[in-house]
């Protein structure tokens, strides 16, 4: 029963959650403090189990994904192109060049 849940049960629950993915652990989480928030503010539990439990769940860091250097040459001939030929081009048209 859900009045009998305690933190000794959530941080069993935790750690079997420790090898899923960050971002899984803490929608899972999210939920649970949804629940018992739920509940307490219903009066079906007395105190939420999590309320005192300090969960850290550590992301690792993308790093954005750099332009290769075949992109980058094409981005940069694609403006050195469109700066030569500005004044053959109305301006709204440089927007749009590829």
């Amino acid at each position: 029963m859900v009045t009998e849940i305690d933190k000794g049960h959530l941080k069993d629950y935790l750690r079997e959650l420790s090898g899923w993915k960050p971002k899984t652990i803490k929608r899972k989480v999210a939920t649970l403090k949804a629940l018992f928030n739920y509940l307490e503010f219903e009066d079906h539990i007395m105190a939420n189990p999590l309320r005192k439990l300090r969960i850290k769940i550590k992301e690792l860091a993308l790093l954005p994904k750099a332009l290769t250097s075949a992109e980058s040459n094409d981005l940069l001939k694609t403006v050195y192109a469109a700066m030569l030929n500005k004044d053959r081009m109305p301006t709204w048209r440089l927007c749009a060049i590829r």
